[in-house]
């Protein structure tokens, strides 16, 4: 690696004015190498990072992609008011769902109200009388929804007038849903670890096939900031972060395959991931609390043979 500072000037005969020592370049945090720390688990380089510059607090609490991966132009406006009328205080938190023409809102106290986009107005469906939701997601292309509780009921309904029936029972809040890109599985966060759920049963009942856990992340009281994410198509899973490294598990097989390494003392607080357009490689975006957003290689998938300990190379 080339040094930053220039090469020490050679002295002349005579001794003349004393030169001030140039001030070494601020070196960006994808240069610069950070003292590493060790692990189970083998750590991989970020691509590129960047930190949001602007006044007042700048943590990064949610990341999103678009189809084609081209910038928005935001247009704030008004859709709807959703807690209009609606028996809660300050400290009840709601969650939202939105696909294509429906919104979803999930209220602590009365349950999830839906609306959807119809000759030019969002018309009110029925709602779902189902207390204490914490987290929603739509499903089948956006005519059902499913949702995790506060005490660990996962269920699903269908829209606008289905019958809200349970998938399982996981005995703890669940704080985030991600859908398998074949809709064929759930990834449930569950504080500290995260469970595998299949959906599409014979029986209309879900099936938990997979869980996600390690004594790092059980000895957290509050688990994953993130919740848990699917990659590479829903062969990866994204859950847990230890001492600032973000844990990439192998969904077949429940372990971990490596971890993306951030600044100790930030906390990643959003982690997306995004496949790619055809024939071309994804990424995965991490942001933390601190207004770090850091682009990553996506994982690639481990070979599909009987033996267990050979897997595609990592592109770090």
């Amino acid at each position: 690696m080339t040094h930053p500072l220039p090469p020490k000037p050679v002295l002349g005969s005579s001794r003349g004015t004393k030169r001030e020592r140039p001030k070494s370049p601020d070196l960006s945090l994808e240069n610069a190498r950070r003292k590493r720390r060790t692990f189970r688990w083998p750590t991989v380089d970020s691509k590129i990072s960047a930190k949001l510059g602007g006044d007042g607090p700048l943590g990064i609490r949610n990341i999103s992609f678009n189809s084609d991966g081209q910038g928005f132009n935001w247009h704030w406006t008004k859709v709807l008011d959703a807690g209009k009328n609606e028996r809660r205080s300050d400290e009840d938190q709601v969650c939202l769902a939105y696909m294509q023409d429906r919104i979803a809102v999930a209220f602590p106290r009365t349950g999830v109200k839906v609306w959807i986009w119809s000759k030019g107005n969002w018309t009110s469906q029925r709602s779902i009388l189902r207390q204490n939701v914490t987290a929603i997601r739509f499903v089948e292309d956006g005519t059902a929804l499913v949702g995790g509780t506060r005490d660990g009921v996962l269920w699903y309904s269908e829209i606008p007038n289905g019958t809200l029936r349970a998938y399982a029972f996981l005995k703890a809040k669940i704080q985030s849903l991600d859908l398998m890109p074949s809709g064929t599985h759930l990834l449930v966060g569950v504080g500290t670890f995260s469970v595998l759920v299949g959906i599409r049963q014979a029986d209309s009942k879900g099936s938990v096939e997979q869980s996600f856990t390690c004594k790092e992340t059980e000895t957290k009281s509050s688990g994953s900031g993130f919740g848990a994410v699917f990659a590479t198509d829903g062969q990866a899973v994204l859950f847990g972060s230890v001492q600032g490294c973000v844990l990439v598990w192998d969904r077949k097989r429940g372990n971990i395959v490596y971890g993306l390494e951030h600044e100790e003392e930030d906390t990643v607080q959003a982690v997306a991931s995004f496949d790619g357009p055809t024939n071309k490689e994804g990424f995965l975006v991490t942001g933390t609390k601190g207004g770090q957003l850091t682009w990553w290689s996506q994982p690639v998938a481990a070979p599909q043979g009987d033996e267990p300990h050979k897997r595609a190379k990592l592109e770090g």
